[in-house]
């Protein structure tokens, strides 16, 4: 509901068209996984961290828009902590464009499936 509210916003522009290309994403790698797990329940399981990464990297991005928005209407009404808000600006920013495209690791090795982490036996862990 957020980034439909504020998808026209320019201000915000910056952090809600990514939130919705990586919900997007996160929408069909939910997908993905369930289909996979359809021919190997292994997939859920082999899926599991990356998956929670992902979902968590764009869970943060979007607090970290909420944060924007709520710094940059402060900043509108004129508040006197303007040092303090810029800097939830430029973290939001720097969240963006630093940390949440770490989700796309996570997201290919989703993409990758199973079959190599499955192809190691247990004796291998030994060496």
């Amino acid at each position: 509901v957020f980034c439909q509210q504020n998808m026209d916003n320019p201000a915000l522009a910056e952090f809600i068209k990514p939130i919705m290309a990586y919900a997007k994403e996160w929408h069909e790698l939910t997908v993905l996984i369930g289909g996979k797990a359809m021919k190997n329940p292994d997939e859920i399981g082999g899926a599991s961290v990356d998956y929670l990464m992902y979902a968590g990297y764009v869970t943060l991005a979007f607090f970290w828009a909420k944060m924007a928005k709520v710094a940059q209407d402060k900043l509108a009404a004129g508040t006197t902590e303007t040092a303090f808000y810029e800097a939830k600006i430029k973290t939001a920013q720097f969240y963006m464009q630093r940390m949440l495209p770490r989700a796309k690791g996570h997201a290919a090795c989703i993409q990758n499936g199973v079959d190599s982490m499955m192809a190691l036996d247990s004796e291998h862990f030994v060496f």
